[in-house]
């Protein structure tokens, strides 16, 4: 299923009053490049943090092997690429996969409204939203602000859920 702002057309927009023109475009198998460069800027530092090393093959093989156009969408903030979002449909939840905000977009709320989109989707199906965050990485606080709970972890990430109904008030 689509899990853009809207079915339909080349490009879902979202605009609140007083924010940044938010704009979601469909993903093709050529932003390949884009999609792992995005990574690579937004994760990069959490991986070595964690691991150790990133190693720039097998982080290629491992995004491009798990790269679904279907499912990803550039964001764009007022005509500019700011960054990636991801999110996977399954019966019984939907899989938040990848929130990445390129530098100059992050701490603007952006992440905030994209999270809040895919949750107010998931709570029209009636599903939860899950996700897995690398513990180093500080958008953790985003989701626990967001109502997302920890149902289980490893010594190097958290899994996490958001219910409908659970309280998304922001602190």
């Amino acid at each position: 299923g689509d899990t853009g702002a809207s079915g339909g057309g080349r490009r879902d927009a979202m605009t609140e009053p007083a924010a940044h023109a938010l704009e979601l475009r469909r993903v093709a198998e050529s932003d390949f490049e884009t999609v792992f460069s995005i990574t690579m800027e937004t994760m990069r530092a959490y991986v070595e943090a964690t691991w150790g090393v990133w190693d720039d093959a097998e982080h290629r093989a491992r995004i491009r092997a798990s790269f679904d156009p279907s499912t990803h969408r550039l964001v764009h903030v007022d005509g500019q690429l700011a960054g990636l979002l991801a999110a996977e449909e399954h019966p019984e939840h939907v899989q938040l996969v990848k929130v990445f905000l390129l530098p100059p977009f992050q701490g603007r709320g952006i992440g905030t409204r994209l999270v809040r989109q895919v949750m107010a989707q998931a709570a029209a199906q009636g599903r939860p939203v899950r996700l897995r965050v690398l513990r180093v990485n500080p958008a953790q606080r985003l989701y626990l602000r967001l109502g997302f709970v920890i149902t289980d972890e490893t010594p190097e990430r958290l899994y996490m859920q958001w219910r409908p109904g659970s309280d998304p008030r922001t602190a």
